[in-house]
């Protein structure tokens, strides 16, 4: 392998410096022919993240009925954060998973008024299936059982279509550190190579993390980001290898905000030498940002409305929560009646990634004259440094010898 050939493999490390993203297998607005170095990427549950509305037939128990312009809004996780409904939402909480090549599968879980006048209150459970038709486009079948305070329960089936709502992009988007995935492609090979960047509010890169270290000062500039999360930079940067030959590097980069939260882009470089010998790839990839997570972070306290759902099939919501210390020990029960709740204990552990689990122990009275002894197995995770989405395994033996179980989900908000 020539040193030439050699620079170029290392320049998958160096790629990774740059904030440098955006490229799509479509014709763009200006009718350009469609990327040609292009890697097609699957969807995934990112692909969610954002508002998505449309027409929706709804067949079952009460009949027949089309609502517009009705839908969800998702985090870059899968997580609904909103039921866009017109009706007074008071939880929604759940999860959809996207698998190869485009196909939709989830729970959703949501409580609402259905009818304002009589203030009845309607539990939904929702088993979603569906397919992305393309980018801003969902076709998704929902299968929903529901119960009402009023004592009646049901259940419907919702099929339709879903659209994207637009995003708007500026360049303080970029903020934040990114996983980086690389792909550099010279002489016939394609090398796959991984970094940690970290950019600031004007987009300029002010850490990167590689293994190799082997490169000489770089500068550069990117362009501002359009609202359609659209821009590009231009590159120097200079390597030098473990003989001490040299090259330089230039590159330009097309780049595209896909979401929030994932970064595509495509460009070409050239490398040269000493001699003046001149070397050309292309580069590939995209950007993940990262998002760290500790147990600090459930410190203060958490409340929000929780669906509690019974073997009998029964259901019903309740505000509540808990409050944590630093290191995520339980250190408050909240609810509706705090005065029923004599203890609870227990710890909860959160991984980098927000992924929140662990085991809770609480002791409350009942009807004045009982208490229950309560395990609560906790899963969920942070949907934001602000928000946690949160399952719970619920088993309880009571004084009287009375056993039983139960499951609550919800999202709940921290207040201090």
């Amino acid at each position: 392998m020539t040193h030439t050939s050699q620079h170029i493999i290392f320049t998958i490390i160096i790629v990774a410096l740059f904030n440098c993203f955006g490229c799509s297998g479509s014709s763009n607005s200006g009718g350009e022919p469609p990327c040609t170095n292009c890697i097609p990427v699957p969807y995934v549950a990112h692909s969610l993240e954002g508002s998505w509305r449309g027409e929706l037939h709804l067949s079952g128990t009460d009949g027949e009925t089309t609502l517009d312009n009705v839908g969800f809004r998702f985090d870059n996780l899968g997580n609904a954060l909103e039921w866009l409904i017109p009706y007074e939402v008071i939880t929604v909480n759940g999860k959809l998973d996207v698998s190869e090549p485009n196909e939709i599968s989830g729970t959703i879980y949501t409580a609402h008024i259905s009818d304002s006048a009589q203030n009845i209150q309607e539990n939904s459970t929702m088993t979603v299936h569906g397919n992305f038709t393309s980018e801003t486009s969902l076709s998704i079948h929902v299968s929903c059982e529901f119960t009402r305070s009023d004592g009646s329960r049901g259940s419907y089936t919702v099929t339709g279509t879903l659209n994207k709502e637009g995003n708007t992009y500026s360049t303080t988007d970029l903020e934040g550190t990114w996983q980086n995935t690389v792909t550099v492609e010279a002489d016939g090979e394609a090398h796959i190579e991984s970094s940690v960047l970290t950019i600031d509010s004007q987009g300029n890169i002010v850490d990167n993390v590689t293994q190799n270290a082997d490169f000489g000062p770089y500068s550069g500039e990117f362009g501002s980001v359009s609202i359609n999360g659209e821009f590009t930079g231009t590159f120097t940067f200079s390597m030098t290898d473990a003989d001490g030959n040299k090259t330089d590097h230039k590159q330009t980069i097309t780049c595209k905000l896909i979401s929030a939260d994932y970064i595509e882009y495509s460009g070409d470089g050239s490398s040269t030498n000493s001699a003046g010998n001149t070397d050309f790839y292309t580069v590939t990839g995209n950007l993940q940002r990262i998002r760290e997570y500790s147990a600090s972070d459930l410190e203060g306290s958490w409340l929000g409305n929780i669906i509690l759902r019974y073997p009998d099939g029964s259901n019903h919501v309740e505000t509540g929560g808990f409050s944590f210390d630093g290191k995520g020990n339980v250190t408050e029960w909240l609810g509706v009646l705090p005065e029923d709740f004599v203890s609870i204990s227990g710890t909860l552990s959160v991984s980098q990634s927000g992924k929140i689990s662990g085991t809770l122990y609480g002791v409350n009275r009942v009807h004045d004259t009982e208490t229950d002894n309560s395990t609560f197995d906790i899963s969920g995770s942070f949907l934001s440094k602000t928000s946690i989405n949160v399952y719970v395994d619920a088993a309880y033996s009571r004084s009287n010898g009375a056993e039983g179980t139960y499951t609550a989900t919800g999202a709940l908000d921290k207040t201090e």
